[in-house]
C-alpha cells in the first residue's frame, strides 16, 4: 500500500507541471459553445484567438477540460466549455479577439 501511494505521488509530481505554461488551463472563466454541423475544435478555437501558438494551447485546454481528443470529430449539438482569458481591461476575451 505504501508503494502504491508513493508511486501515485511521484506520477502526480511528474505530470503536474506539464501545463504550467498554458494560461487557458489556469483560467476560471468559460464560454459555453454548442457545436454546429461540420465544426471542428480548430474552428471553435479560431473564434477565440488568431495566434496559432495560442490556438494550439486553447485546443489542448478544450480537449482536457471537456474530455475530447483533438482528432475526434465533434457531434453537432454537443456543448463544450471554452476557457476564456481576461483581456487587458479585465473583460472576457481570449488573447486578441472576442467570440464572433
Amino acid at each position: 500500500m505504501k508503494k502504491l501511494i508513493v508511486t501515485i505521488l511521484i506520477a502526480f509530481a511528474a505530470l503536474a507541471p506539464m501545463h504550467l505554461d498554458n494560461d487557458y488551463l489556469r483560467t476560471d472563466t468559460f464560454a459555453a459553445v454548442t457545436i454546429q454541423p461540420g465544426e471542428s475544435l480548430h474552428d471553435v478555437a479560431g473564434r477565440y484567438t488568431i495566434n496559432e501558438a495560442d490556438k494550439a494551447q486553447l485546443i489542448e485546454a478544450i480537449c482536457e477540460i471537456n474530455g475530447v481528443h483533438a482528432d475526434t470529430p465533434l457531434k453537432a449539438g454537443r456543448q463544450l466549455q471554452i476557457p476564456v482569458l481576461a483581456d487587458a481591461d479585465g473583460g472576457a476575451a481570449s488573447r486578441a479577439i472576442a467570440q464572433k
